[in-house]
């Protein structure tokens, strides 16, 4: 095994990033890391989506060797193009910020959202951005924010992404404007709910909301959206604030209607407000590392205000982006570091179909993945970020 990767690459569906120099094509498997490299025969028909008969024989005996053939024989690889990277196998998942607005005040917030924030998305982009996600072959739309129950836009926007075709529409909310006629005509749409939820122990819950009632006010979304059987999950983001009653407050969910398969618990990441307040907590006291402990990692969890999404998975290497409420677009809603362009001036579809060549080297790509593992939980947005480094800035 060579230490480097030869310049240049392709993406194989669904998920392995190759480099051939000519004499040696070296495979690399994401996530795990795994260089498979191959040379004379096993390297023939690659770029064909063949396989040959020295390969097919060969990965009779290695399992490895048998799903690079697999992939091989199930199409041509790609060029190694940003919007490849993007899209991966295929995209999976878009997250649409409505609003910067909230009506709570969480102290690790990614968005860094509060009451005070005004920033938001117009009708007009909104139906643009889902429209072009449809175009594209997202499979789901996630309406959030901020909060998206108090943008003003909230029910035009996902009543167009049901006019859209997307397959699956999820509002990620705290729940506490979810009631009256804004409930009830959403309702009709038969979205999934998703909702933020912090402790069993009311006191502690509001304090990470710093929303006096907020606890008491989720459940009862919660038992509303359990009780008219709508699609319901949840998350917790556990910090020092709550990593004692982590077993409570599942347990708390389950009593309103939340099945433990659908609770997603990840810790707290480095991103916005969350950045501040581990920063503040480690200079208190030192104290052992806040790891996850369970949770719900299948295709329809979704990242939460904190929370990560998913880990490696049989959809390889999905795709997936965010639409910030000030119009920038991310890989993910987490990386917020790495903007890809901005909605208000040009079309999404454009922003993701960017035809530029990407070029990294193994070493340089899992260097990148353990520098941003406080940042992002997925894998796949290690991977991305790691590999866009500093090619996103220059829009």
């Amino acid at each position: 095994m060579s230490e480097s990767l030869p310049p240049g690459g392709y993406f194989l569906a669904p998920r392995y990033l190759a480099w051939d120099d000519g004499e040696t094509l070296a495979v690399l498997g994401v996530p795990d890391g795994d260089l498979i490299e191959l040379q004379g025969e096993l390297r023939r028909g690659f770029h064909e989506g063949e396989v040959s008969a020295n390969l097919r024989a060969a990965s009779l005996l290695d399992s490895s060797l048998a799903q690079l053939a697999s992939a091989m024989a199930d199409g041509a690889p790609q060029p190694l193009t940003r919007a490849a990277l993007l899209r991966g196998a295929g995209y999976e998942q878009l997250f649409i910020e409505l609003t910067a607005q909230c009506n709570e005040h969480c102290v690790h917030c990614y968005a860094e959202s509060s009451p005070e924030r005004r920033e938001a998305l117009d009708l007009e982009t909104l139906r643009a951005v889902i429209d072009d996600a449809a175009s594209v072959g997202f499979e789901s739309v996630q309406l959030t924010g901020g909060d998206p129950l108090i943008s003003a836009h909230c029910l035009e926007a996902a009543r167009h992404v049901r006019e859209a075709g997307i397959a699956r529409l999820e509002i990620y909310t705290n729940g506490l404007a979810l009631g009256g006629q804004l409930y009830d005509a959403l309702r009709e749409l038969q979205p999934a709910f998703a909702f933020s939820f912090y402790s069993s122990d009311a006191d502690e819950h509001d304090a990470i909301t710093r929303t006096p009632g907020s606890q008491r006010r989720t459940l009862e979304a919660i038992r509303r959206v359990a009780a008219d059987g709508l699609s319901c999950r949840a998350s917790i983001v556990v910090m020092e604030d709550n990593r004692d009653s982590v077993e409570a407050t599942v347990a708390c969910l389950g009593e309103v209607g939340v099945s433990p398969e659908r609770i997603g618990i990840d810790v707290q990441r480095s991103v916005g407000r969350g950045l501040l307040t581990i920063r503040r907590s480690e200079a208190r006291t030192a104290t052992t590392p806040i790891e996850p402990v369970s949770g719900d990692r299948g295709p329809s969890m979704a990242p939460a205000a904190g929370a990560g999404h998913r880990a490696p998975g049989s959809h390889g290497f999905g795709g997936r982006a965010a639409v910030s409420y000030d119009g920038t677009v991310f890989p993910c809603i987490f990386t917020r570091s790495w903007p890809l362009g901005d909605v208000r001036q040009r079309r999404l579809r454009e922003i993701l179909m960017d035809g530029r060549e990407l070029s990294l080297d193994r070493d340089a790509i899992i260097e990148g993945m353990s520098r941003h593992h406080d940042q992002l939980s997925c894998w796949e947005c290690r991977m991305r970020a790691s590999m866009l480094g500093g090619d996103v800035r220059d829009e």
